[in-house]
């Protein structure tokens, strides 16, 4: 993945592949997540879609709100 491809968290470390994503969610506070993700937009389903080319996990996750919710659904996929 490019540089320009890499998801930039909210005053906090950057994400280079989905493989990443997860662990970095956890470790993030809620205030970043909610950042992220809120009744507006959603970041990391927009990153997941348009950098990680994955627009079933994207879809997956657009409703989702919760960290915990979200970390679950993209190590599931990653262990398909």
């Amino acid at each position: 993945m490019e540089a320009s491809e890499y998801f930039w968290i909210n005053n906090g470390p950057i994400v280079g592949s989905l493989e990443e994503l997860p662990n970095v969610i956890e470790t993030i506070s809620e205030e970043q997540f909610k950042h992220h993700v809120n009744s507006e937009k959603n970041d990391f389903v927009t990153w997941i879609d348009n950098c990680c080319n994955d627009s079933k996990l994207a879809k997956s996750l657009k409703r989702v709100k919760r960290k915990k919710t979200f970390v679950k659904k993209i190590r599931d996929k990653l262990g398909e």
